[in-house]
């Protein structure tokens, strides 16, 4: 017969090493700066000597702290941080990523269903563990040079590619991946280095207060950079601006499958809708030939300054979901203070921090509580700001995951993934 667990003991335990409770409680501090995003009322900009701003904090960096945490788990699920030698062990690390990618990008699917306004992450979460996989066998050395490699030139590599594509025509994918509110290349640099600092040995203090070090820099050189030479305003989009015909400007992956599936209705013989040749392939009497529309995309290429300009405004724009470097280097600095601190004061008083951090623990869970009762107070497309109800969020969400955790263990959705990465891996 099983022994039972006492809730005390359960709640206890789930602090206990070999698990960095630090890091759970930046995940939890990541959930709930993106609720707060989503449902407060506050200032939208950040004045460094203005206090009354600094709420406005949770607007773009949860997202970079979220996935820097990604990971930073990742490289944990290798065996405390340490990288793979075997190549069973990275068939198999990449076969769990594989499903709980699938699951963690179903969720957001049906999140998005909903129509709340919300720019779901869950789905771009998803689709971060898939380009997590070639990176699973690499040295901490190589994540390093790629994070650096993508923060530094990804961001201008984007502006040349916004430029370069065609004008009105580009895909809902490309759009999406390349210039929604979190673009990939650069959201995929945070994730390395959140694989790269997974490495590190992060119960040492030295260790912890270098990352600190390190990431004040980086964010003053992020932000200084940002609010000399760049913006400090929120873009309503990515650099590629999308309109899904209703007015929308933020598109997400349900967005870009009804396109995709509209699109396909409409293609005459595997040629696109527009195409001179699909609109005239039912005529039989039409005639052959080839008609080039390279002079109009020529005319449609904005002048070399603008280009100029584009790539400008990539190096030093440091706003939230902006993609700039200089968002880049900002966030993931203000990124490694927030999860250095945690691990350096919650390992010193992990029983004062249980609460924050076992909800921490079921970031899927909470995350999914805020937009189901988003969706149920303000309907399709409805928005609702009121900081009470943030708060209620907030408070709701510890005395749930503490009771569940007592009681249940682990999180109802947190199951999820974690039998279909184990189903994937044959376990």
């Amino acid at each position: 017969m099983k022994k039972s667990i006492h809730p005390i003991e359960r709640l206890r335990g789930s602090v206990q090493s070999p698990r960095l409770p630090g890091i759970d409680v930046a995940r939890v501090l990541a959930i709930f700066g993106m609720i707060a995003a989503h449902v407060a009322s506050g200032p939208s900009s950040v004045s460094i000597m203005d206090p009354s701003t600094y709420p406005a904090l949770v607007h773009g960096r949860p997202a970079v702290l979220f996935a820097l945490l990604a990971g930073v788990s990742i490289s944990l699920m290798t065996g405390r941080g340490e990288r793979p030698t075997s190549v069973n062990d990275v068939r198999g690390i990449r076969l769990k990523l594989i499903g709980r990618a699938l699951a963690i990008f179903l969720i957001g699917l049906l999140l998005e269903q909903l129509g709340t306004g919300i720019a779901v992450i869950l789905t771009f979460y998803g689709v971060l563990y898939f380009v997590a996989l070639p990176f699973v066998w690499a040295k901490t050395r190589t994540l390093v040079i790629v994070t650096v490699c993508l923060g530094l030139v990804g961001p201008s590599l984007l502006a040349v590619i916004q430029y370069l594509l065609p004008k009105g025509n580009v895909s809902p994918t490309i759009g999406l991946v390349l210039g929604g509110v979190y673009p990939l290349p650069v959201f995929w640099g945070i994730l390395l280095l959140g694989m790269a600092l997974g490495r590190l040995h992060l119960q040492s203090t030295r260790v912890l207060a270098g990352l600190v070090a390190v990431g004040i820099c980086a964010s003053a050189v992020g932000y200084g950079v940002g609010s000399l030479w760049g913006s400090n305003e929120e873009p309503k989009n990515g650099w590629i601006n999308q309109d899904d015909g209703n007015g929308s400007s933020q598109p997400d992956w349900s967005t870009v499958i009804s396109k995709l599936q509209k699109q396909k209705s409409k293609q005459v013989d595997g040629l696109q809708p527009g195409n001179p040749a699909a609109e005239s392939s039912g005529d039989a009497s039409s005639d052959e030939g080839i008609e080039s529309r390279w002079g109009q995309y020529w005319e449609g290429l904005g002048s070399s300054k603008q280009l100029k300009d584009s790539i400008k405004k990539s190096v030093v724009d440091s706003a939230p979901h902006s993609g700039g470097t200089a968002e880049f280097v900002g966030s993931g600095g203000f990124a490694l203070i927030v999860v250095a601190l945690c691990q350096l004061v919650v390992s010193r008083a992990r029983r004062w921090f249980i609460p924050l951090a076992v909800t921490g623990a079921m970031p899927l869970t909470i995350y999914t509580a805020h937009v189901i009762v988003v969706f149920v107070l303000g309907g399709p497309a409805g928005t609702v700001v009121s900081n009470p109800l943030y708060w209620s969020l907030v408070i709701g969400s510890v005395i749930f995951a503490n009771g569940w955790m007592a009681f249940v263990g682990r999180g109802p959705l947190e199951r999820f993934p974690r039998w279909l990465g184990n189903r994937a891996a044959g376990q």
